[in-house]
């Protein structure tokens, strides 16, 4: 049955569709659908904060090991007795770090368990623990003269 825009049938359907609450219902709907996509949004939110955290503490960990090892094929060249001065700042979260073999490494921790930052170097280092804790650290890069393994020794100093 088509009702007319103006009819007595409209005008009475109009009232009674007003007086049982349904335009009441559409704006629980309405605030239901707003609050689901506001949870959807903020679940977004959130894990796109934790992934740049991430990101950025890697970035800065591969930044530190970039420096140290650059400073350390530096001095391998320059030869024995030379010293480099290298400040380095480190993230949060680093569980471990060390030197050893050719090799510079930080171990961070993240949500997905712990992931290993490292860079290979021209020469043999010292083993050497390094630090782990946040924050800026000044470290003496120095080419020792023990021959006839000539090492790198990499130790926090320091400014």
């Amino acid at each position: 049955m088509k009702l007319h825009k103006n009819s007595k049938a409209q005008k009475t359907f109009g009232k009674s569709f007003a007086k049982t609450g349904h335009k009441g219902q559409v704006g629980i709907e309405y605030l239901t659908i707003t609050a689901f996509l506001l949870v959807i949004a903020i679940i977004l939110f959130v894990f796109g904060f934790v992934l740049f955290n991430e990101t950025a503490k890697r970035s800065k960990a591969d930044n530190a090991v970039k420096a140290l090892a650059s400073a350390a094929n530096q001095v391998y060249a320059l030869g024995p007795g030379n010293i480099v001065f290298v400040e380095v700042e480190l993230p949060e979260g680093i569980v471990f770090g060390r030197t050893f073999g050719k090799t510079i490494e930080f171990t961070l921790s993240s949500f997905s368990g712990n992931a290993s930052v490292f860079e290979r170097t021209n020469t043999n280092l010292s083993l050497v623990f390094l630090p782990t804790r946040q924050g800026k650290h000044f470290f003496r890069v120095e080419m020792t003269n023990t021959p006839p393994d000539f090492n790198v020794l990499i130790a926090e100093t320091t400014p």
